[in-house]
């Protein structure tokens, strides 16, 4: 396994970049999750969703197509105040389900107390089988 896991979530650990390592982005063709590695990519399956070896090199994500803080802000309000990964992975908010960028805003979101992150753990058979992250605005 190329991460630690967490229930179904798979933390990636990645390096920053040294002096004579060459980085870029990779994206797996099955799930389409976009992630910063060293060249040559040292994983033999996809860090996310476990796919046998089917990546492409991608330019740098633009990170103008990532929302600011306020259309995030916009974003929850215009949901009635929340919403969970999934519902901004399906919408694509950002690069929620791809990236990180975008989940770090509403960490920092968090931080400064504008929005609450509940986790909810979905248990089967003694195991947890779902992991449900809702992101919510504070009043």
């Amino acid at each position: 396994m190329a991460g630690e896991e967490r229930g179904r979530i798979t933390i990636i650990q990645t390096r920053e970049t040294t002096q004579g390592e060459a980085m870029t982005y990779w994206k797996c063709k099955e799930c389409g999750r976009i992630w910063l590695e060293e060249v040559p990519l040292n994983y033999e399956r996809c860090p996310f969703c476990e796919a046998s070896p089917n990546f492409e090199r991608v330019a740098n994500p633009s990170k103008t197509d990532l929302p600011d803080q306020k259309e995030i802000l916009r974003y929850l309000s215009n949901h009635g105040g929340s919403s969970t990964n999934d519902e901004m992975y399906r919408e694509k908010l950002g690069d929620v389900g791809r990236g990180w960028d975008t989940i770090q805003k509403l960490k920092k979101l968090a931080d400064e107390g504008k929005v609450r992150r509940e986790i909810q753990h979905i248990f089967q058979g003694g195991r947890c089988v779902r992991t449900i992250i809702r992101w919510s605005s504070v009043s």
